[in-house]
Parts: C-alpha cells; structure tokens; sequence
C-alpha cells in the first residue's frame, strides 16, 4: 500500500505543437490538454489522476472541510424565497429548497395592476433545476426568458462547464418541450415582438459571441438565418431586449469602445439599422423612451453622461444632453417606466439615483423630451429607507416591461426589500 510521502504527482507530458496569433508564433507543449467536448481518453486519465493524487495528499483535512462546510451552510436561509417581480398578468419568483443545489423558477397570477398575486392563485413551477440538472455532472442555466405572451418559455443550459449552451423551449400550459433545439449558442435567446421568433448568438473557436441569429419556431435550427457577423476579434456581441419590447439591441463591444444596432421588432420589414459607428475609446448604450433612443456615453465625459436622439435620427451629431457631465457623479445605467426614467450612477462613492419625470407631450410644445428632476437621496422621499447611506449598498431589482410606475429595490447590507411608486 502506497503512503502519502510515496505519491508522485502525475506529469503531463510534452507534445510539440505551434500556435499561431496574428503575426506571432509561440510553442504550445500542453495544447494536447484541450478538450472540448470532454471526451477524449488520455486527457479525462490525467485529469482522474491529478484529482486522486489531490484528494490523497488532502484527505488529512476532510474532518476540518466538514466542519468548514456545515458552519458556512449554517449562515444560509436553505429555504427561501426571493422578491417575486410582476410581468404582465403573472408575479414571478424563484426559489430555493433545502439539500437541493439548484433553484426553483415559478410564478402565481395577480390581478391587473397588482403587484401581490391574487389570493386564490395557484403556484406554478415552470422550471425545477434540480430535475432538469439530474444526470448530469455539471449543470448550469443560462437564460430564463417567458415569451410576450407569457405561455411559453426560452431557457438556455449547459452540461459541459465550457460555456456553450443549448436553447429549448417549453409551452408552459401544457408542460412540455417544443421540438425546438438550439444547440452551441452563448447562452442568451431574446424573443421578437410575440411568441414566433428567437433571436440568439454563436460563438467562434475562441469562444467569442460573433453571429446573430433569428430561429422560427417550429424550423429546424439550421434553417435560421444569420442577421450579423463581427469579424474584428476584439469585439464581443451582446444583445438585449428594451424595456418597452420594441427593440432588439445588438452591441458589439470591447473594454474601450462599442457600437450599437437597432432593430425595430414591431416592423417585420425592418432590417438592423447603425446608430453610431463605433469610435475608439467611446462607450455607449442605448435605451429606448417613446420616440427617441437614449445614450449613456463616456464621449466627451470621463464618467458618463445621458443624451438622446430622435429614433430617425440616433447618430452623434443629433445627440442632446439630459444630464451633463458631472466629473463627481458617475452615471451607470438607467431603467425606463412609464411615466420616469431612472438613472443609477455613484456619487462621493455611493450610489445616486435620479428619477426624470417624462412630460406627456400635451403638455409640451416641444417634440424633445421635457424633463423633471428630483433626487431620490432624501428619507423623506423614499420611506423607510434613503437610497444613499454610509452602512449600506443597494442595487435595482427586477423591473420587467412593458414599464409600469413601480421600482423594486434591495439593501443588501442590512437585507431589505421596497417597492418605490
């Protein structure tokens, strides 16, 4: 019987192989290591080799890793629920049970306007992870998307831990699977304007998000059609949905610089259209609020700043400021209601949060955005609990579309959770 001061580590061996990127060449004698697919012999040996050489010089501590384990898994709420959001006639929420590893996705309806579920309501589990993780070594959920519609549902996992997520769709009112089957995206799908059409994306060989795909359902996956590529392999792509669930936001972006396409998804005709092409060292994200797109920007603005531009017209030189640059306030991201617009950002190191007020364009003469601005800093207007504090931080909770007049909020630091009308 072999002793701990007996054991060698195992060695991987050396294979010549040449990677070449862009102009340079580099030797690469571990590159026989790589294994996508998780499937081939001598690496998974190795890899059994290295965990029972790593489980044999640490089995002297499996006591104190029990104990370790059990103190931490005593500071969790095993069973728990987390703030349940409205969307359209449904309040959705996930959550977890105790010895399970995996979360719960359900919903309960709510009457119109609610934000609680009726009295009467019945849970629904759309997606128990612990069941659809069985089987598997490794299992992770990428995207939990619930149509326009709200009667089916896109999710996205993976089974591999290399990333690479396959889409299914399930029609939530009968309980089962469409035969649809998305296999090798970057994990996101993004319904059109109704419940007939996902937009998604597809990695390369380097694992970079780069095409753009529109799946129909009930085609077959390789009959989608491909919308965008990126070919600059600094650039990553990423897209979303705006709130008010008429655009498809397509951004390629890098650390310095990114770009930004519209596509309006409630024209079948309409076609990816530019908003601002890309310039380096610029940032810029865009929202969209009744007939214009709005821009959180770095250009001209170390720490950011809000602007707008007709949807006609969304280039730079129709930009508009909203709220200039303010080198002490650095502005973030922005959440869009029905009647306001949010805007988060930091100031003096803590969070900021201004509500803009949208005119009705009765009320106004001008075809441009009129605003009123008020700061939500003061307790007064945010009882029980101001928004900026030295003891605690917060983050914006689930506001989903279509916008309506309420904001979920959460303290982290103590746990707190608020609706602000």
């Amino acid at each position: 019987m072999s002793t701990v001061s007996s054991l060698r580590a195992p060695v991987a061996k050396k294979v010549p192989h040449t990677l070449t990127i862009g102009t340079t060449q580099f030797e690469d004698p571990y590159f026989w290591l790589r294994d996508d697919n998780r499937e081939n012999p001598e690496v998974l040996k190795h890899l059994e080799a290295e965990n029972k050489y790593t489980e044999a010089m640490t089995a002297h501590t499996e006591p104190l890793q029990k104990t370790l384990y059990n103190e931490f898994l005593s500071h969790l709420k095993e069973d728990d629920v987390e703030l349940p959001y409205p969307s359209g006639d449904y309040v959705y929420y996930t959550k977890s049970i105790k010895g399970k590893n995996y979360p719960v996705y359900c919903r309960m309806r709510r009457a119109h306007g609610e934000i609680e579920p009726m009295a009467e309501a019945k849970e629904e589990i759309l997606l128990d992870v612990n069941k659809l993780a069985e089987g598997h070594e490794f299992f992770s959920l990428g995207c939990f998307r619930p149509s326009p519609d709200h009667r089916l549902l896109a999710y996205s996992f993976d089974t591999t831990g290399y990333e690479t997520y396959e889409v299914r769709i399930k029609d939530l009112e009968a309980d089962m699977l469409l035969n649809d089957r998305i296999p090798e995206t970057a994990g996101d799908a993004i319904w059109g304007a109704d419940n007939n059409v996902l937009y998604y994306t597809t990695m390369d060989a380097a694992h970079r998000p780069y095409k753009l795909w529109r799946h129909r359902l009930g085609a077959d996956f390789e009959r989608d059609t491909q919308l965008y590529t990126e070919n600059d392999e600094l650039f990553w792509l990423d897209i979303s949905k705006s709130e008010s669930g008429r655009f498809l936001f397509l951004c390629p972006g890098g650390k310095v610089t990114s770009e930004a396409w519209a596509l309006d998804l409630h024209n079948p005709k309409a076609q990816l259209t530019l908003i601002e092409p890309r310039e380096r060292n610029v940032l810029y994200e865009p929202y969209h609020v009744g007939d214009h797109f709005w821009f959180i920007t770095n250009d001209k603005a170390h720490n950011f700043r809000l602007t707008y531009a007709p949807i006609a017209t969304p280039g730079k030189a129709h930009w508009e400021e909203v709220v200039p640059y303010d080198q002490e306030h650095k502005l973030d991201h922005l959440q869009v209601f029905k009647e306001h617009v949010v805007l988060f950002g930091r100031k003096n190191g803590l969070e900021h949060v201004q509500v803009l007020q949208l005119r009705s364009s009765s009320s106004s003469s001008s075809s441009s955005p009129s605003l009123v601005t008020r700061s939500l800093s003061p307790p007064s207007l945010l009882p029980p609990l101001p928004l900026s504090t030295s003891d605690s931080a917060e983050a914006a909770m689930a506001n989903l579309h279509p916008p309506g007049s309420l904001m979920q909020k959460r303290r982290v630091s103590p746990v707190d959770c608020f609706c602000i009308d």
